[in-house]
């Protein structure tokens, strides 16, 4: 796990990545400067409120894309675990792919890894009832069920 995570760091524009659970909580991370485990647990709840949102909507997806003026958030998503990437604006998104590809095939070819991921991710919680969600999001959930359904 730790290699996954070093590996993907050594990306240039790349600056610190971890592994979440199906809840958004932070189960392993390396950054190149002190983590901010706030931080991280933020990101991560925000990853798995998508990650939930586009399942329940029937528009799964291994990879999330988040960009913003001054950082861009990259989620591979494996199995029960999703593994995140902050990253600069500018970064080799092309580089950083071949990265996450080469990680989730270590991933899912060492058992104890797996075992190790699955056993610390957590089950996952309703993230999308109705006590978790404020209206926006509710509305947007809602485009995406009526997307569904056409």
């Amino acid at each position: 796990m730790e290699r996954v995570l070093s590996d993907v760091n050594a990306v240039a524009g790349v600056g610190g990545c971890f592994f979440c659970g199906q809840q958004g909580a932070v189960i392993a991370s390396a950054t190149k400067a002190t983590p901010d485990a706030v931080a991280f647990h933020g990101v991560g709840r925000q990853v798995a409120f998508a990650w939930a949102a586009l399942e329940a909507a029937g528009q799964a997806t291994e990879e999330l894309c988040f960009c913003y003026e001054r950082a861009r958030i990259v989620a591979r998503v494996l199995g029960n675990v999703a593994l995140v990437v902050l990253c600069g604006p500018r970064v080799e998104l092309a580089s950083l792919r071949i990265i996450l590809d080469t990680a989730a095939g270590l991933i899912k070819g060492d058992p104890d890894v797996r075992r190790s991921l699955a056993a610390r991710a957590g089950e996952r919680a309703d993230l999308l009832a109705e006590g978790h969600l404020d209206a926006s999001s509710r509305r947007l959930l809602g485009a995406l069920d009526s997307r569904r359904e056409q």
